[in-house]
């Protein structure tokens, strides 16, 4: 898996890495293995080293800057923007405002915005000044090197001991897995400028061996129980560089359909019928990608061939189901299956599946924040929306519930466990029946636009 898929980057998104033990490196990994045809900015709101790999673009340096960077970018795809050279050989940051101002543009496909420095250790305490986190920023990558793992306090290992000092409830001397998650995720920790709308994703880096996996896989279970809700294990110096990933929820898109009474692949119809608007999976896609989950895993099988390229350019698992006639519990069962099989390896199993069908274009990220919320507030073994007196979907089941997921038969997907489980299911209310509307036939989507 790349590792722009699995930190769950859409298009046209600001990356901000923060905290410690090689953002830079990360960076890095982003920028090599972005398709081509994709372009990317690497940039910082504090100071870099040049990176001669990169084409370099000088701000305070270069009054045409912005010509110059789009032809960088035409040449190469890729390039590093600053305001300016230092005396001590870095260069230095732009303003926040700057990358909100190129984001807008859509100069790039990626920008990955280094908001932090860590004088090369391996974990990071802020100051009160740090980071420096762009508004705009959609992704906020707080990274943590594996090493700090069992080492003192000291300098040697943390950047500002004294500050992470003062944020490990009991004065530990040495770095547990319980320390390093509450200098992540504290309030006044690495993640404490995350603006409101990014999602958040820690970045265990240094996993470099089957050793450091397995202590990487119990700090990656510490976070998600301290509230991470996508924790990816990586070695920046290695291939593959994405050696596990976890979370509490992921989602599972089912796109399978043949699409019958549409009449066509509705995958693939367009929302309000004109050429500049998204199709229907691709609005689906959209809202699932940015929900609070580790993964989003796509069921494909009925129009695959048409399907999959799309897919291609979202940060998604793709899986094809051949038994697609079957109905869709037998894309429910491809899709959990896969889930099950990733959660074996390494990182840490998800403890719940949201379901989601394909035809559903005007959901938004509000709907998924409120159900994984509920979830993860309640411990409620199912969770669903309602609205308007209806029940809808998507739905959110505890994994504890798989065996009875996999065994459902025929063309529904997984309404007979709701049944069985009355009592146990939770309903979270909406007002806008709107929103969960699905698609069955053209009219269904004529005259909605973006």
């Amino acid at each position: 898996m790349e590792l722009w898929r699995a930190l769950g980057l859409l298009p046209n998104e600001v990356l901000s890495l923060v905290g410690g033990g090689g953002k830079t490196s990360l960076a890095g990994v982003l920028l090599r293995e972005l398709p081509p045809g994709r372009r990317a900015i690497f940039t910082t709101t504090t100071r870099v080293w040049p990176d001669p790999a990169l084409p370099q673009v000088l701000v305070e340096e270069d009054p045409g800057w912005e010509e110059t960077l789009g032809r960088a970018l035409a040449a190469e795809g890729r390039a590093l923007l600053a305001a300016g050279r230092r005396t001590d050989g870095k260069l230095a940051g732009v303003s926040p405002d700057l990358v909100g101002r190129l984001k807008q543009a859509r100069v790039a496909d990626l920008i990955a915005v280094e908001a932090d420095g860590s004088a090369g250790r391996p974990l990071k305490a802020p100051a009160e000044h740090e980071p420096v986190v762009p508004p705009d920023t959609d992704v906020l990558l707080a990274v943590v090197g594996l090493q700090a793992l069992g080492k003192p306090v000291i300098a040697r290992y943390v950047h500002r001991p004294e500050v992470a000092a003062g944020l490990l409830a009991g004065g530990e001397a040495r770095l547990t897995e319980e320390g390093i998650a509450r200098i992540l995720l504290h309030p006044r920790g690495v993640t404490k400028g995350r603006p409101a709308t990014a999602r958040l994703a820690v970045a265990i880096n240094q996993v470099d061996s089957p050793v450091d996996l397995d202590a990487a896989a119990g700090l990656a279970r510490r976070l998600v129980d301290a509230g991470a809700p996508r924790v990816v294990l990586t070695s920046a110096s290695g291939l593959p560089a994405v050696r596990g990933l976890a979370g509490p929820v992921v989602a599972v898109v089912l796109a399978a359909g043949a699409s019958r009474r549409f009449g066509a692949p509705k995958q693939l119809a367009r929302v309000g019928g004109g050429p500049g608007n998204a199709t229907v999976l691709e609005r689906s896609l959209e809202a699932a990608c940015r929900a609070p989950v580790a993964g989003v895993w796509v069921v494909t099988g009925a129009h695959g061939d048409l399907v999959r390229p799309m897919l291609e350019r979202y940060p998604v698992q793709v899986v094809d189901n051949p038994a697609y006639r079957a109905g869709m519990s037998s894309s429910l069962r491809a899709g959990l299956e896969a889930v099950l099989a990733a959660g074996a390896g390494g990182g840490a199993a998800p403890r719940a599946v949201l379901v989601v069908l394909a035809d559903q274009p005007f959901l938004t990220r509000e709907v998924y924040d409120r159900l994984v919320g509920a979830y993860l507030s309640t411990g409620a073994r199912i969770v669903h929306p309602v609205a308007g007196g209806r029940r809808c979907n998507p739905v959110l089941f505890d994994l504890d519930l798989a065996g009875e997921l996999l065994a459902v038969e025929g063309d529904e997907g997984g309404r007979r466990v709701l049944a069985a489980h009355p009592d146990e299911a939770l309903a979270v209310e909406f007002r806008n029946p709107a929103t969960f509307r699905d698609v069955d036939y053209p009219e269904d989507i004529e005259g909605e636009g973006e």
